[in-house]
């Protein structure tokens, strides 16, 4: 029998960025992401991982034996808040 079935792994990094504010210190972090700076690593950077299974109802040829893989992206945040 065959299955379709949904695997979400989740990647988490913590970076450390300066701002002047927990809000510009996540736009900051957002940016980099956006640009690429932000480089993840499946073994290292791993956060977890959940399995769905979908069902059989639609086994059209292209589909069987197919799985999807959705990689989510989590940013955990250390800020470094300047002082003056």
């Amino acid at each position: 029998m065959k299955f379709k079935v949904k695997v979400i792994e989740t990647l988490a990094k913590i970076v450390e960025v300066e701002a002047d504010s927990p809000v510009a210190a996540k736009e900051a972090a957002e940016q980099m992401w956006l640009d690429g700076d932000i480089d993840f690593n499946a073994l290292d950077d791993h956060h977890s991982h959940e399995i769905y299974l979908i069902g059989r109802e639609s086994r059209g040829p292209a589909l069987l034996g197919c799985y999807l893989m959705t990689v989510s992206v989590m940013i955990l945040l250390s800020c470094k808040i300047l002082t003056s």
